[in-house]
């Protein structure tokens, strides 16, 4: 009878263990999260209490970021090229910007502190561009080089409000 008692709590242990190291998929992670069309964000500490964002420059300083925030929308009419300065700046916690192509194929821009330029070539749709975040503190700044045949608009919802 004591041997099943201790057989019985050892199983619970081991129930216990493999559950606790099993890796959960954060929304910074989850692929579904981060093409969704619906921005689930929330900020803490802006600059100023606003962002400094427009048709072709955003720049945001936050102790506090989580979740995914689009901040341009594009249009692509014909074949063209997208040129992205950026600089973060991450204190802690996890942050990337990315470019979501029209067949909701993400590719990364930045997720690590560092500054660079990204290029690349855009073929007809609709792109967005988005920051997405967990537990994040730091700042980002992001200017757009947009070719002839692109259509750029910030997302005009304010990321504060959310």
């Amino acid at each position: 009878m004591m041997s099943k008692k201790i057989l019985m709590i050892m199983m619970m242990m081991n129930l216990l263990v493999v559950n606790s190291c099993h890796k959960q998929v954060t929304d910074f992670d989850n692929f579904k999260k981060i093409v969704s069309n619906a921005d689930e964000c929330s900020f803490e500490g802006f600059n100023n209490h606003h962002p400094f964002v427009d048709d072709e420059h955003v720049y945001i300083e936050f102790t506090k970021f989580d979740g995914s925030c689009t901040l341009w929308f594009i249009e692509c009419i014909k074949p063209s090229t997208l040129l992205i300065e950026y600089d973060l700046q991450l204190i802690e916690g996890r942050f990337k910007l990315v470019l979501i192509n029209p067949k909701n194929q993400v590719e990364k821009i930045v997720d690590s502190k560092e500054e660079g330029v990204f290029s690349t070539n855009m073929f007809i749709g609709k792109y967005r561009i988005k920051i997405i975040g967990e537990n994040a503190s730091g700042e980002i700044d992001v200017i757009i080089t947009p070719g002839s045949n692109l259509k750029v608009e910030w997302n005009r919802d304010d990321p504060a409000e959310n």
